[in-house]
């Protein structure tokens, strides 16, 4: 919550402008508060300060796993579903559209012991598919495979997994549909659920009624076109959560509590 306000006000000026370069101006400052939403360690220098007011507080128990886990509404969620899920023997298709995401949730994955493979833009085509059989296998071997949303196509599948977490959203809400699609493949025996994680009073929940609205457009036209996003659809996104952060909601309330 912090960082997600301090991002708001050092990037005013942005936000007030008017005229040429404000589309890419506010371009930027929703790609940072994404990613505070989507974990706050993916700001430079984040986790050096968690680690260091940490230390200043004298709390010497906790451990890197659990910082991390700590800083984020979305992890913290993740990993008492993970948890439940692994234990019930489901496994888990975790998508994100930021690399750094999928590094952290790597780190996160081997600190709870969870055995987990990743596949994004970088991953090899003969890497990917040994990947993926290797997470389809029976008797199964991995617990979790943690893919960039668009990575893989449509010729991705894995119906080794029966839930999905869709841990970020897309702005085309036909890419997290295609994502998810991914599990719903010919062989698949088991219900699917899809989960996505939304961060409360954020950009984000702005975001996920928007997908919906584009979504039934396009089912209403019987046509999914490209998703194109305008300076005032920038401005309604961005200005969503402002009051309620800046002291004009619930007591204690703001960016940070993520939702399924």
């Amino acid at each position: 919550k912090a960082l997600y306000r301090a991002t708001l006000e050092s990037n005013a000026a942005a936000l007030a402008a008017a005229g040429g370069g404000r589309r890419a101006s506010l371009r930027n400052v929703l790609l940072q508060l994404r990613k505070v939403c989507c974990h706050p360690f993916l700001l430079d220098g984040a986790e050096e300060a968690a680690a260091a007011e940490a230390a200043a507080a004298g709390d010497a128990t906790a451990t890197a796993a659990d910082r991390l886990v700590a800083a984020a509404g979305k992890l913290a969620l993740l990993d008492r579903m993970v948890a439940r899920l692994v234990r019930d023997n489901h496994r888990v298709l975790i998508c994100s559209q930021f690399k750094g995401c999928l590094d952290l949730l790597e780190r996160w994955a081997s600190a709870r012991s969870l055995r987990a493979t990743r596949l994004d833009g970088d991953t090899p085509g003969p890497a990917r598919q040994a990947m993926v059989d290797a997470f389809n296998a029976e008797p199964p071997t991995l617990h979790l495979l943690l893919a960039s949303t668009r990575a893989g196509g449509l010729g991705l599948n894995v119906v080794g997994a029966d839930t999905v977490v869709l841990y970020d959203a897309d702005w085309n809400p036909h890419a997290d549909a295609q994502a998810a699609s991914r599990v719903h493949r010919i062989g698949q025996a088991k219900p699917v659920m899809v989960y996505r994680l939304v961060t409360r009073a954020t950009v984000e929940e702005r975001m996920a009624a928007a997908a919906s609205r584009k979504l039934a457009l396009a089912r209403v036209a019987l046509a999914g076109g490209p998703a194109t996003v305008g300076a005032g659809d920038l401005d309604d996104v961005l200005r969503h959560g402002v009051r309620e952060l800046f002291g004009g909601g619930r007591e204690g309330a703001g960016a940070g509590g993520a939702t399924a």
